[in-house]
């Protein structure tokens, strides 16, 4: 069971890629989990099996994402790719 303890000693790694804004991800390994969280509000996360999480950066990798440009003007274009 992962408690608050566990996410405040938590060795947080801020993401490499981030947008003009300063918006990124921070990822924590937690043993069996890996906690997701914003990097500029840290008091909310999320936890992932470390299977899932391999798996997502596995299809990150490869290519398989699009870019979510969540800009005003832009709006909210695009998502995972559906390849079937």
């Amino acid at each position: 069971m992962i408690n608050s303890t566990d996410l405040a000693r938590a060795a947080w790694r801020k993401s490499s890629f981030s947008d003009q804004q300063g918006g990124c991800v921070s990822v924590a390994d937690l043993g069996a989990y890996c906690a997701v969280r914003d990097s500029k509000n840290t008091g909310i996360h999320f936890l992932v099996s470390q299977d899932s999480w391999t798996a997502f950066i596995s299809w990150i990798r490869q290519g398989e994402s699009t870019v979510l440009d969540t800009s005003k003007d832009a709006g909210a274009r695009a998502g995972p790719s559906a390849h079937g």
